[in-house]
């Protein structure tokens, strides 16, 4: 039977070396990952807002008039638009951090 514990203590050791993780590079390692989400979210949100403003404008030359193209666009912005602020308000507060002071340098 494997040792679990054993192997995982020889795994920490390997990774960080002796030292522990410290509170602030876990949280460090957070707001990374955390901007790294966001700005995935916001590669896909950019092109998916770039095809739906290309519909748009296909539906326009299609029927000749701009009425449907309006009524997408209102669509778009009622539904999309929160979403992307949520998402950028998730991100501010993954990087918010009370235990770290940023701004001085004292």
């Amino acid at each position: 039977m494997h040792n679990y514990k054993k192997m995982s203590n020889q795994w920490h050791e390997w990774r960080y070396g002796d030292k522990e993780l410290t509170e602030e590079s876990i949280n460090e390692q957070e707001k990374k990952q955390s901007s790294e989400v966001t700005a995935k979210f916001n590669k896909a949100y950019l092109n998916f807002a770039k095809e739906v403003r290309d519909v748009i404008k296909m539906m326009d030359r299609l029927t000749g008039d701009k009425t449907d193209g309006k009524i997408m666009d209102k669509a778009y912005t009622k539904q999309l638009i929160p979403l992307d602020k949520l998402m950028q308000s998730w991100n501010k507060t993954q990087q918010k951090n009370p235990h770290i002071d940023e701004g001085s340098n004292d």
